[in-house]
């Protein structure tokens, strides 16, 4: 081997689907040239390496923290509550497309009823929650059943004042809605739709003007928008009615996937990370989830690998990211010696305390601190959903060339759907969708069939 060659390392063995047939086959998960691979190799439609991180070193100290400290078996709170199969969009990426006619069934107002007595954290979610004709009924049902109400969106319908007038009266308490950037050539390419930009500001005015909580859903794909995710974090920072972002990178489902645009966690993290300046750092991204990964054990409450979440605050017309508060550094040591010394030696309750220790010895900025903390405890007190915190989160989705087995496990969401027999079913949303597609594939090779035959 010659020099600055490095031999593939394979990391772990694991189970995956082939991205054409979805059959389920082995898979290996490689370090190579500082990145992580996913290789694996259909006996029918040959070998597939697609990257799944661009920095082995992060992805590998993640992925060991996480793995030893949340259990699949632990509670999954979030529920996609599945309530509409139609939309007013069309978007190329959507993962919906792919099973054509094979799409959930949507739950009924009774299914929801049930639902609404649960202690879950219930998203209306859907191809287009809001195109469902009772949309409004569902919202003021829940709503009187005591849940917070989240509603994931495209926002088109909201571009209609009225319609987002309803909203409010009927008691939404946070929109999540798809925006993904400032010129009108990503609405096309993403979203397949022209002039769509006007409706999204538009929406985003009359929820501005209703002072509604916003979260910023934007799908990131390489070479169309990520040059958007700084603009984003400073359109936030900018209007205290959005509360929230959410990046997600691009999945590559369906047969018109494009999986060398996808982009991981890792390489949004750096793509921020460069658009900052450093201001938002991703090796403080990462000891931020080492600190959420114990409290989630703690709790007993699952969560997601491919999920990362940092906050910042809102002050002065700018930002302050949470490290400007803590020591990152001199925390991810307490960090380190919680799990190695007192965690995996069964020192659980001893090594809170050491964690608490590590935390207010990691505090570098007390009057801040006593800032945020009296910012926050006003927006709890006045139930003010336009306080200073943002978080700011980080995803890529299981697509089929990414899919495995072993990281689903852990996922820590539902979707709540009606199968053709019109049982209701809790499943993690990407075996849903396989299992869809599936279906479809098997039903388009049976119309094959027939049609040689005749």
């Amino acid at each position: 081997m010659s020099d600055g060659m490095k031999e593939n390392k394979n990391l772990r063995d694991t189970r995956s689907v082939c991205p054409c047939c979805l059959k389920e086959i082995e898979a290996q998960i490689i370090e190579k040239d500082g990145c992580v691979f996913m290789s694996k190799e259909c006996s029918e439609h040959g070998s597939f390496e697609i990257k799944i991180s661009n920095n082995a070193k992060r992805y590998l100290d993640r992925y060991n923290f996480f793995t030893e400290l949340i259990s699949p078996d632990y509670r999954r709170c979030k529920k996609l509550l599945y309530v509409s199969s139609e939309c007013n969009l069309d978007c190329p990426i959507c993962f919906y497309r792919l099973t054509e006619n094979n799409v959930p069934l949507a739950l009924d107002f009774s299914d929801i009823e049930k639902l609404a007595k649960t202690n879950f954290v219930l998203i209306l979610f859907g191809r287009e929650p809001c195109c469902r004709s009772d949309i409004i009924d569902v919202i003021k049902m829940m709503k009187k059943n005591k849940k917070h109400i989240f509603l994931q969106t495209n926002g088109v319908k909201i571009a209609d004042y009225d319609f987002s007038v309803k909203l409010k009266e009927a008691g939404v308490d946070k929109i999540i809605m798809q925006f993904d950037g400032f010129k009108e050539d990503i609405y096309k390419t993403i979203r397949g739709a022209n002039q769509l930009l006007e409706k999204k500001l538009k929406a985003l005015e009359n929820l501005k003007h209703l002072g509604m909580s916003v979260v910023i859903n934007d799908t990131v794909m390489e070479g169309v928008n990520e040059s958007s995710m700084k603009e984003i974090i400073d359109f936030a920072v900018q209007n205290s009615f959005i509360t929230g972002i959410l990046y997600l990178g691009y999945g590559a489902w369906g047969e018109d996937a494009q999986p060398q645009r996808t982009v991981n966690v890792e390489q949004l993290l750096e793509i921020l990370e460069k658009q900052t300046g450093g201001k938002i750092s991703s090796e403080n991204v990462l000891i931020f989830q080492k600190l959420l990964y114990i409290y989630l054990n703690t709790v007993r409450q699952g969560g997601c690998i491919l999920y990362q979440n940092y906050w910042i605050y809102r002050n002065n017309g700018d930002y302050i990211p949470i490290d400007r508060v803590l020591d990152m550094k001199r925390l991810d040591v307490y960090l380190t010696n919680y799990l190695e010394h007192y965690f995996k030696k069964g020192r659980k309750k001893l090594g809170l305390l050491y964690v608490i220790w590590g935390v207010l010895r990691s505090l570098k900025n007390y009057r801040l601190l006593a800032m945020m903390f009296r910012d926050g405890l006003k927006t709890i007190i006045k139930r003010n959903a336009s306080g200073g915190f943002i978080p700011v989160n980080f995803i890529t989705p299981c697509d089929h060339y990414r899919y495995e087995d072993q990281i689903l496990n852990y996922c820590e969401t539902d979707l709540i759907y009606k199968d053709s027999s019109g049982e209701v079913k809790y499943q993690p949303h990407t075996k849903v969708l396989v299992e869809l597609w599936k279906k479809n594939l098997a039903e388009q090779a049976l119309a094959r069939e027939v049609k040689r035959t005749i």
